[in-house]
């Protein structure tokens, strides 16, 4: 009787072709859970402009129309903020210009100057589809993206009534609420099929205009 030593060819065969499959499922699974990954971070990123973008815009809002000297309590009177030099609030639906006096010169320990000249005292925001960027700029002064990667920035703005209501406003004088609504970046792609939760949702909140309460 003959001994066998080793494999044959077919065993062999039949080994390398099993070994072949492992190896392909193996491969798979780590590049499907590379693509998840990948789709969590983009998510992440995503969430994280939207609420930069809002953190930005809601203390930029709250602090639109501060001005100690004013004279009078009627928001809509000439002489209410006599130190603005205009509106404290002037706004369309994708960009919005908010006036505040702050602060004023080194001498006088930062006070307010009563102008509009000092930076972040006069800001306009703007946000731009084309290139998807929340934009600011401080006066005069040329616009710069200060968030990326935007689906959208839209503002409303509301008088609030006695009874808590909110209502349009009537004019830019009677603005006491803005409503702000950012909307991420939904993810494109294998991204988007492979994360948990798709990022089709606007974030949106109402900021209450300090100097109104």
């Amino acid at each position: 009787m003959t001994q066998r030593n080793g494999f044959s060819l077919i065993e062999m065969l039949l080994s390398l072709g099993l070994l072949a499959i492992l190896m392909a499922s193996a491969i798979a699974f780590l590049m499907d859970g590379q693509k998840k990954y990948v789709a969590a971070v983009a998510a992440d990123e995503a969430l994280q402009n939207a609420r930069n973008a809002l953190e930005s815009l809601t203390s930029a809002i709250r602090q639109a129309g501060n001005d100690p000297r004013k004279t009078s309590d009627d928001p809509c009177h000439p002489e209410h903020n006599p130190c603005l030099e205009g509106e404290p609030i002037l706004g369309s639906e994708r960009e919005i210009t908010l006036r505040a006096d702050l602060t004023g010169s080194l001498g006088d320990r930062g006070d307010p100057d009563c102008t509009t000249q000092q930076r972040f005292e006069d800001l306009t925001f703007r946000f731009a589809p084309a290139t998807r960027e929340l934009k600011m700029r401080s006066g005069r002064g040329r616009f710069e993206p200060i968030v990326q990667d935007l689906a959208d920035v839209r503002f409303e703005y509301y008088q609030a009534q006695a009874d808590g209501r909110l209502i349009p406003a009537p004019s830019p004088c009677s603005i006491d609420v803005v409503r702000v609504t950012v909307v991420p970046v939904t993810p494109a792609g294998d991204a988007a099929r492979l994360t948990s939760q798709p990022l089709r949702f606007a974030m949106t909140v109402d900021v209450h205009v300090r100097s109104r309460k």
